[in-house]
């Protein structure tokens, strides 16, 4: 099949303030032109008797062409490049039986991406990524005269790398001649010019599971079924920036001295051109250096568990028709060479089946616990952090310095913290209506030991510790029919589905940021607070309806599908900035960042599909369908940005601009299946 969408087929919905520089866009957030291509392949059946072979292909191709530059003064002007997309996935798996008793699987993928950016109004700016690799793996099950005992055996290796045009990042002023690429020309214009730098990383994990899984035992009332498990996994990590990235601060007046050779560095660090906010020229005293290096390391983790199904029958304890009742006890325990603990998970689940048959009902109760087992990212993060120096100067004409308040190792070391984990208390209940199932579920996730940042015992420095919590309510109702109802010569199939979820934080997710340390004195709707004090922003929408609806039907040679989506989605109040124009804003502080709240309103939207399908000869088909997402082709806001469709990190301005979903979009599928 392949399949087609792009910006002719494509609704916008743009602030006004917005529209000349999504016309002009140089930012990926607005694509004002793009094509998108997917292109799928299966294959599947039975190679002999006993061997079955699935292969699948499918790749997707974007072409997004951006202006480099969303301005047309200055010696960069009109400077226009292509960003694309590139995603292919490869898999093939065979399913093999060479004797009743004993099945083999095995399966390969390879997934590679590769995809260019460039960072918006920013001179020699563009990078690649390319990231992806093989997942693979072989099982065995064989069923024995204890029980069905089954092997696995995986390898995974994958790599995520960049190659950039530059090492370094400057934000200079604008200045007429020299430094005029700026988005504008006056005094608050800044020329940003450089990248990110080169990085390479890999990771290679090696991983065998044995899962027993013990033939049932009968007693007089109840029957168990034990299951015992065992797993490991071995993973090889690498990192590599293979060249220093130099991250510059603002930059200074340049007064009574001039710009001379740099000691440091081969491009330019200083300019002794005027500015457009009057300096008579411009230099940069600091820089932070990311050092070349590179880094490896492995991880042994491990893991064995234990459960007994139990299934006990009411009606043959007391003789009366009472129901049945499951109940599951299992633990788990795990452990790595990196952390150097040792963490034990209990696991119980609870189930009653009501002993009437023509309206079924099932109650069901879970507790169990979750530990947290990708831990090794933070490897990553002492890594960066401990391979960073600042370097300063007083003016152009002295060397750079190292400073001597660079990040220390204490700071980072993860292993002196504990696993976090979550509690997890379920209850439910399904109930057959005849043609209808009515399902609901509660569950009340309870975090602890979370990771959080927070600020260090001296000045510049940040630690790291257990003290962020959460807790998660999460509500589920749904009723869908179970067998496709007949009506008018079509069958239907209809879902109607409500979410409900609340997430309390001890902690902000972005935690991480500057102002987190610095913990600031701020202004929150007109109360006086800490920076870190503040609320903790849950930017979630707390709840979703939604309803599906498939109707298929035949006319001669052709069958039609037609589905619906219909989902309302609720609003939600998250934090902005305060500009000076804001009702809210207290002008009697203007050296206080405050806050206050803006509410997002409910979004709504209805895709759908319409399928044909047209059968030929000896059990072949072409098909053809059409989706349309957003029909209504609706206005739903979603966040606030920037006015060249930049997202913010951390918390927006109130003064950010609007920014919302697509409107209604069409993609074109067409295939043949035979």
């Amino acid at each position: 099949s392949y399949q087609f969408s792009g910006s002719g087929l494509t609704q916008y919905f743009i602030d006004p303030t917005a529209e000349d520089n999504f016309i002009t866009s140089s930012n990926e957030n607005y694509q004002p032109h793009f094509t998108k291509h997917i292109v799928r392949a299966n294959l599947e059946g039975y190679a002999t008797e006993n061997l079955g072979i699935l292969a699948s292909f499918s790749t997707t191709r974007s072409f997004i062409p951006l202006k480099g530059y969303s301005f047309d003064v200055g010696s960069e002007a009109q400077g226009t490049r292509e960003q694309h997309r590139y995603i292919d996935n490869y898999y093939l798996k065979a399913h093999y039986n060479p004797t009743q008793k004993l099945t083999i699987e095995a399966n390969a993928a390879y997934i590679p991406q590769d995809n260019t950016y460039f960072a918006p109004n920013a001179k020699n700016s563009f990078y690649s990524m390319q990231s992806g690799g093989i997942q693979s793996g072989i099982k065995a099950l064989y069923d024995s005269d204890l029980g069905l005992w089954s092997h696995q055996m995986s390898y995974s290796g994958l790599q995520h790398s960049r190659q950039s045009e530059k090492n370094y990042y400057l934000s200079w002023r604008y200045s007429k001649g020299d430094k005029d690429w700026a988005a504008n020309s006056e005094a608050s214009g800044r020329a940003v010019e450089g990248g990110y730098g080169d990085m390479r990383s890999t990771q290679d994990v090696l991983g065998y599971k044995s899962d027993m899984n013990f033939n049932t035992l009968e007693t007089q009332h109840t029957s168990h079924e034990f299951r015992v498990g065992f797993e490991a996994n071995y993973t090889k990590a690498y990192r590599d920036r293979t060249n220093p990235y130099y991250a510059f601060g603002n930059p200074v007046e340049l007064k009574s001295q001039s710009c001379g050779a740099d000691s440091m560095f081969d491009f330019e660090t200083c300019s002794n051109t005027p500015t457009g906010n009057g300096w008579q020229g411009q230099y940069f005293n600091k820089v932070t250096q990311s050092k070349a290096a590179n880094m490896s390391f492995d991880n042994i983790a491990y893991g064995v568990y234990a459960e007994d199904s139990m299934h006990i029958d009411l009606n043959s304890l007391s003789h009366k028709n009472l129901g049945e009742i499951e109940a599951r006890m299992g633990l788990r325990l795990d452990g790595d060479n990196y952390m150097s603990k040792h963490t034990l998970a209990p696991r119980f689940s609870l189930s009653y089946t009501a002993p009437w048959e023509s309206y079924k009902s099932s109650f069901v109760f879970g507790s169990n616990r979750y530990y947290g087992r990708n831990l090794l990212s933070y490897r990553l993060y002492e890594f960066a952090a401990n391979n960073t120096q600042d370097y300063t100067r007083p003016n152009p004409s002295s060397p750079w310095q190292p400073s001597k308040d660079s990040h220390k190792l204490p700071s980072y070391d993860f292993t002196k913290l504990n696993v976090p984990y979550s509690d997890e208390l379920m209850g439910g209940f399904s109930q057959n209506l005849g043609a209808f199932a009515l399902n609901a579920k509660y569950i009340f996730r309870h975090g602890k030991d979370e990771i959080m940042r927070k600020s260090g015992t001296t000045p510049n420095t940040t630690i790291w510790s257990n003290d962020g919590g959460s807790q998660s309510h999460i509500i589920t109702l749904s009723m869908q029919n179970t067998t496709p109802l007949e009506l008018l010569g079509m069958r239907h199939s209809i879902l109607l589905a409500f979410d409900y979820t609340k997430v309390m934080r001890s902690y902000n997710l972005y935690g991480s940021d500057d102002a987190y340390v610095e913990n600031n004195d701020i202004i929150y709707n007109g109360q006086w607070i800490k920076y870190k004090d503040r609320p903790v922003e849950n930017f979630a929408r707390p709840f979703t309806l939604r309803l599906s609806t498939t109707h298929s039907f035949h006319i001669w040679r052709t069958k039609w599908v037609w589905n619906n989506f219909f989902r309302l989605r609720g609003g939600y109040d998250s934090m902005v900035l305060l500009g000076k124009n804001s009702p809210s804003y207290d002008p009697a502080h203007p050296t206080v960042s405050q806050y206050g709240k803006m509410h997002f309103k409910e979004a709504f939207t209805w895709d759908m599909r319409l399928g044909l399908e047209f059968a030929l000869h000896s059990g072949t088909a072409a098909f053809i369908n059409l989706d349309i997402y957003n029909v209504l082709n609706t206005r739903n806001q979603t966040a606030l940005g920037a006015a060249n469709g930049m997202l913010p990190q951390g918390i927006p301005s109130s003064t950010n601009v609007a920014v919302y979903e697509i409107g209604r979009q069409f993609w074109i599928e067409g295939g043949y299946r035979f």
